[in-house]
């Protein structure tokens, strides 16, 4: 079985690949775990069926909309943070 946050970075690729010609991965996938946690933290909070496993656990799941909306706005900020918020563009992560 693949890893959550194996998933998460693939998922990633997948879908920056679509729209930027050179992503440079280096500042991303070191924000993938605090951005996962972050992630986490706020849906065991909901009460939605759909993010819970048999046992009731809250579950991650990037096929979830909301779950992945959630997740991308937590990996955005973090990475906004970097450098006062420029750091995407100026350091070449994304062109």
């Amino acid at each position: 079985m693949i890893d959550v946050k194996e998933e998460i970075v693939k998922q990633l690729k997948l879908q920056l690949n679509n729209f930027f010609v050179s992503v440079n991965f280096y500042y991303i996938v070191s924000c993938v775990d605090e951005a996962y946690q972050q992630c986490m933290e706020s849906i065991s909070k909901l009460n939605d069926k759909h993010l819970k496993n048999n046992e009731g656990l809250s579950e991650f799941s990037i096929y979830h909309s909301g779950c992945w909306a959630v997740y991308l706005y937590y990996l955005s900020n973090l990475l906004g943070e970097y450098g006062g918020g420029g750091i995407v563009c100026r350091a070449g992560i994304l062109s």
